[in-house]
């Protein structure tokens, strides 16, 4: 053999071999492409049973079936177990579950779970403040205030100066601010309050900087932003509603405006005639002026309304004892004394806040879940509108085509 004939042979042969190469490695490849999008639709139909479980959870928890609502959040954790938004979802179920009847035993088991699912909402998602605030806000609940105070400021951290998307940066300072006064650091609590309302200057901010002046001794700085508050509420009934008047009565009486006081509290006993507070509070203003018959007066009707409150006897007696009767006066002390060793009774603490949470989370809640499912609903209706725009301009098209075939089809005659 010639050797331009062995060269050809060589060529000939060193092509197969790399036909035969390339060849296999496209079969290789195609395989993969096939196993890929075989891995590619799995994962789509576990994305949309996922999915499918999340809504249906989210469906029961607006009809406050949070039992129904719990077990399907879970399925859609089991297929997609880091999706920061199903745990969230599931501790907003746990958070309200806990109020039930019977669910009320286990409340802080409940809480609890509800903590644990929004840690895991965070682990997935650390860069969203909101789940941090919530957070930060359950962890209040339970009482642990320096844990929700951390919370709150990563939570500042996260978000910058020029956001003011929810949650804000000036309520997180108020939230800040709460949780500092739960715990009796009232000077921090101030501290908090002053950077919310250097940031939005809100009538809660100031309201609850007022309580937290008043609780350290600085009545007319408590007094100063009381007024603050009310001139920036124009809803009188909200105030009144959650009691913003007993604080104001309280500061300006230890500031020792008695008059003012006692005007405020008749403007407000007149619209809530039954509030035993706000009884006994005058009932102190006249107790200061010398007024005792009209003290006796007011601690009666404190009495009558506010039940077994040690306090109320304390003062009924205290104004009898000025009044020079005396018998009256031991009655109503020794009353107060046996009320007191029973833990009945006390100046009221109540946080008004707190009070009305439960309501206010279980609208924010449904609000939520509602314009949630209203997006969809409106994406749903783009696409239907979408769908019967790309038909119209469909037919329209199949109609001018009918025409031109029509008339394609006309024979041709000659003039």
């Amino acid at each position: 053999m010639k050797p331009l004939g062995k060269i050809l042979l060589i060529l000939i042969f060193a092509f197969l071999v790399i036909w035969i190469i390339v060849g296999l490695l496209q079969i290789r490849l195609i395989k993969n492409i096939e196993k890929e999008i075989k891995r590619g639709d799995k994962a789509e139909n576990r994305e949309n049973e996922a999915k499918f479980w999340f809504e249906k959870g989210r469906k029961f928890y607006l009809s406050g079936d949070y039992d129904k609502a719990i077990e399907f959040f879970t399925r859609a954790i089991e297929i997609k177990p880091n999706n920061p938004e199903f745990y969230y979802w599931r501790a907003r179920a746990y958070y309200f579950k806990r109020t039930g009847f019977f669910s009320c035993l286990n409340k802080k088991k409940y809480l609890n779970k509800a903590i644990e699912d929004l840690e895991k909402a965070t682990d997935y998602n650390p860069f969203d403040a909101y789940y941090f605030e919530k957070l930060g806000k359950m962890y209040y609940i339970i009482g642990e205030y320096s844990s929700a105070i951390a919370e709150f400021k990563w939570a500042i951290k996260l978000k910058s100066s020029k956001n003011y998307t929810y949650p804000s940066r000036s309520f997180l300072y108020f939230l800040c601010g709460r949780a500092y006064f739960k715990k009796g650091d009232y000077k921090r609590a101030i501290d908090s309050f002053t950077k919310a309302i250097n940031l939005f200057p809100d009538t809660l901010y100031y309201e609850e900087r007022g309580k937290a002046y008043y609780k350290i001794g600085e009545f007319h700085k408590a007094v100063e932003d009381f007024i603050e508050a009310m001139n920036l509420e124009e809803n009188r009934e909200l105030l009144l509603n959650r009691n913003f008047y007993r604080w104001f009565a309280k500061a300006l009486y230890a500031k020792g405006s008695y008059e003012t006081a006692r005007l405020i509290l008749t403007a407000v006993i007149e619209l809530k005639p039954d509030n035993a507070e706000y009884y006994n509070l005058r009932g102190m203003v006249y107790l200061q002026k010398g007024m005792y018959e009209n003290a006796v007066e007011d601690f009666t009707k404190a009495i009558t309304y506010g039940g077994w409150n040690f306090i109320y006897y304390q003062n009924r007696g205290e104004a009898y004892k000025r009044m020079g009767l005396k018998n009256k006066a031991r009655i109503d002390f020794i009353k107060a004394k046996i009320l007191e060793f029973l833990g009945l009774g006390g100046e009221s603490e109540e946080d008004d806040i707190d009070k009305r949470e439960y309501e206010l989370t279980s609208k924010l809640g449904i609000l939520e879940a509602k314009i949630s499912k209203k997006e969809e609903e409106l994406r749903e209706k783009e696409f239907e509108r979408e769908r019967k725009k790309l038909y119209k301009e469909l037919e329209r098209r199949n109609k001018e085509l009918e025409e031109i075939i029509k008339h394609l089809s006309i024979p041709f005659e000659p003039e």
